[in-house]
């Protein structure tokens, strides 16, 4: 499970991360379709902009909310299950770490 979990952080840290290319990409675009006259190089980022607020704010509210509980639950219920398989610790003297 905890692999699972990281590698699902990990594909939305690298989504993130081509996400914040798209500005310098659309600059490129800018600079090319400056050059040599036409729209032809414009058609990657002005399209991907398009659509970015609703991505953006879908992957802010992903991390900002949703990982963050799901973090806090998923331990909850781990240690939930935890104390009813082997019992509470603390009501055992010298039981920590065993």
């Amino acid at each position: 499970m905890p692999q699972t979990f990281a590698l699902i952080a990990r594909y939305f840290q690298a989504t993130l991360n081509v996400e914040r290319q798209y500005g310098y990409i659309t600059r490129v675009e800018q600079e090319m379709t400056t050059l040599y006259g036409n729209d032809l190089f414009a058609r990657e980022g002005k399209q991907y902009l398009a659509g970015y607020p609703v991505f953006g704010n879908l992957m802010h509210w992903i991390y900002s909310w949703v990982f963050p509980l799901a973090v806090l639950a998923l331990t909850g219920v781990n240690s939930v299950a935890d104390i009813h398989r082997r019992g509470p610790c603390w009501s055992r003297p010298g039981s920590w770490g065993k």
